[in-house]
């Protein structure tokens, strides 16, 4: 079924997750799309620091609370790969393209060190 709007939100960290979350109990007739480049649901990164590597808690201790029974489609292992804003569309890693009314990129990015000045080198990219 096509819902008359649909959102397509890039990133399924915490920014990504809290807007899915957002929007779907704001506007349930909303069709929300959470595109995660991750094999999992969506989980609390800070938990996995504080909680799950010291083993204070389990796995199922870094699910982010709220996430079900909103009508999220979660679509995790799925890497988007470009932006035609005037779709506007996401193409995603397999060349498939999802056309949506609104795209919300919440994406982080590798980490990577300062940027020296422009006329000494390039800026690493973390690749």
């Amino acid at each position: 079924m096509r819902h008359s709007t649909r959102v397509v939100i890039v990133g399924a960290g915490g920014a990504g997750s809290a807007t899915a979350v957002a929007v779907a109990r704001a506007a349930p007739e909303v069709e929300v799309i959470v595109l995660g480049a991750e094999g999992r649901a969506p989980y609390n990164r800070t938990t996995v620091n504080k909680g799950l590597l010291s083993g204070a808690v389990d796995d199922a201790g870094v699910a982010l609370p709220g996430m079900d029974g909103l009508g999220i489609d979660w679509r995790t292992a799925t890497v988007a790969r470009s932006l035609h804003a005037a779709g506007p569309a996401v193409e995603l890693a397999d060349g498939r393209w999802l056309g949506a009314d609104v795209v919300v990129l919440a994406t982080g990015a590798p980490p990577r060190g300062p940027c020296p000045p422009p006329s000494r080198r390039a800026c690493p990219t973390g690749s």
